[in-house]
């Protein structure tokens, strides 16, 4: 379908697709996936488990809904290890704890987030707005921190171990466009995230580290933030539009994103949305500039602009 946001491909896909289909492309690896109670990140541990994952770590805060979570991804891949942790991404003690439990891992998908209802800055309770920040800037950074040392030095030759961060493309619009009014603890942290990314891409060239519009699925935490409608039947005009997207989307390309076919997005910010096969197509131009980084827009300004 017709892109129905600015786009890097002419190709925009709103489910996933056969360059995505994730068969053998996580065989023997060893993923790890925060925020893995739900949506994305329930998702996308079936789609490792289905692309031949060995062992899958599954962190969240909710004991149950991560049991659910194993009984999908065993469905998935009989012979994958499951293991689940009840944990918060805020706590860097205890996320240091199940690092060391899980050991060596080759990808760690940092998909942990929390969103709060829309409100102006001059109306909002402060302290409820810096616990986004809390959950998603500083939780990444816990995690980071928590995982970094683990990271599988002796990963296979087709790929590095593999850093993902779940982000947001309301970043990419401008604040007055509909989705970013009254989201400013959310964009501020996902804005964050991306530049933390960036650094650690720079710092780690022996780490694969992409950032990843997910697109934007009907979870809990977009119902809640409005963006994909007030109820089911507005979700319904949504998906039809190309506005909402099916979980599976994400989920494949993250396992595509962990590749090496995707090695030319270390440092990256890219739409699950974009077709890969016309990604990889500009993968020179893509590798070699600063086009995908989060950078301020008309620099380097020419002299006539001064």
């Amino acid at each position: 379908m017709d892109p129905p946001y600015p786009s890097m491909t002419s190709v925009w896909h709103t489910t996933t697709y056969p360059a995505l289909i994730p068969t053998g492309q996580a065989k023997d690896k060893v993923i790890v996936i925060s925020g893995a109670s739900s949506g994305i990140g329930r998702a996308a541990a079936i789609s490792f488990a289905t692309a031949g994952a060995k062992k899958i770590a599954l962190l969240a805060r909710r004991h149950n809904l991560l049991d659910e979570t194993r009984n999908l991804v065993q469905q998935a891949s009989a012979d994958a290890h499951i293991s689940i942790h009840a944990v918060s991404t805020t706590d860097g003690p205890a996320l240091k704890k199940v690092a060391e439990e899980i050991g060596k891992w080759d990808v760690l998908v940092l998909n942990a987030g929390r969103i709060i209802a829309p409100e102006s800055i001059e109306q909002c309770d402060v302290e409820e707005w810096w616990s986004v920040l809390e959950t998603n800037v500083k939780g990444t950074m816990h995690t980071l921190s928590a995982f970094l040392p683990s990271a599988n030095a002796n990963a296979s030759i087709d790929t590095k171990p593999t850093i993902l961060g779940v982000s947001a493309g309301t970043i990419t619009l401008p604040t007055s466009a509909p989705p970013n009014i009254g989201a400013s603890a959310y964009n501020a942290s996902k804005t964050a995230n991306v530049k933390i990314l960036e650094h650690l891409a720079t710092e780690r060239q022996d780490l694969h580290v992409v950032n990843v519009h997910p697109g934007v699925v009907a979870t809990d935490l977009m119902k809640l933030s409005g963006m994909v409608g007030k109820n089911d039947e507005e979700v319904e005009s949504a998906k039809k539009a190309g506005f909402v997207d099916d979980a599976s989307l994400p989920a494949d390309f993250l396992v595509w994103a962990s590749t090496r076919d995707a090695a030319f997005l270390h440092g990256k910010f890219v739409f699950a949305n974009w077709d890969v096969e016309q990604l990889k197509n500009r993968a020179k131009e893509i590798g070699a500039s600063d086009v995908l980084t989060n950078v301020i827009k008309g620099w380097p300004f020419s002299p006539s602009t001064i």
